[in-house]
């Protein structure tokens, strides 16, 4: 059986087995995925919970009532699908999107999630948006939108559900997430993350969240267009709601190679 699911246990188990180092969530890591609970898996990253148009929105969006949940949505909730373009990302007014619960979060995840709102100075930056929430869901997907850089911040898992969010309106997802290739890698055998985000190490961005995303300013236009290109593909490939979507095939893909890299001379399983 191949096992398809938001995180790739096959790989964190054998990572476990190789030595790797998952920094906070090794010890969690270590007693909870240290086999595979089939011989392969492919994962699909942190999507929507009834389909890939309506996007858990994050908790400290206000909500109208504690019996709210994403299962709940109505159309109003769902984020449009922004198709990646220079065009859009052109004319996006804010540089970064970054918003965060003010709360706490395990694995040490706090100090990363909460530097680039205390530990900045706003004034340097292009216009962004950046803090702890937006009370309107109509302004924050509006501000959501309308950003060139979304942050995605290792948080509770390396996994977040802001990927698919920046990805589904078009924003080059900036993430600070150590571990996420090897954890979730999103359809794996035919989408590279490198390709289309762009990936900054845990310790920079903690002891200086401002110059780590002051350098996307030194992107030069052709290293974005090349990243905007990989993210409309991506678009096609992780939205099953896109008008060109190759999501079938894509998964496909995904579970023959998975299948196909199998030892089965090996346990892998339990």
């Amino acid at each position: 059986m191949t096992l398809a699911q938001s995180w790739d246990a096959n790989a964190v188990a054998q990572a476990l087995r190789d030595g790797y180092d998952f920094h906070e969530y090794n010890q969690p890591s270590k007693k909870m995925y240290s086999k595979a609970l089939t011989h392969s898996c492919i994962s699909l990253g942190l999507a929507a919970s009834v389909s890939s148009t309506i996007v858990p929105l994050p908790e400290y969006v206000n909500v109208p009532s504690k019996d709210f949940f994403p299962e709940k949505f109505l159309e109003q909730d769902a984020l449009p699908l922004t198709i990646a373009s220079m065009e859009k990302w052109q004319n996006s007014s804010n540089f970064i999107f970054y918003q965060s619960k003010p709360g706490t979060s395990v694995n040490n995840s706090t100090i990363y999630r909460h530097a680039p709102i205390t530990n900045i100075t706003m004034s340097n930056l292009p216009k962004s948006k950046i803090g702890f929430g937006i009370n309107s869901r109509q302004e924050w997907a509006k501000e959501y939108i309308d950003s060139k850089f979304c942050l995605n911040i290792r948080g509770d898992s390396p996994h977040s559900h802001s990927n698919l969010r920046s990805i589904r309106v078009g924003c080059i997802p900036v993430i600070v997430a150590d571990c996420l290739p090897v954890y979730s890698p999103i359809m794996k055998s035919v989408l590279n993350m490198s390709d289309y985000a762009i990936f900054i190490d845990e310790k920079k961005f903690v002891e200086n969240p401002e110059k780590e995303m002051l350098s996307l300013l030194e992107l030069s236009e052709t290293e974005i267009e090349a990243k905007l290109k990989h993210l409309a593909f991506a678009q096609r490939v992780i939205l099953m709601d896109h008008p060109n979507s190759l999501f079938v095939p894509a998964f496909l893909d995904n579970a023959i190679s998975a299948f196909n890299s199998v030892d089965l001379s090996e346990e892998t399983y339990v």
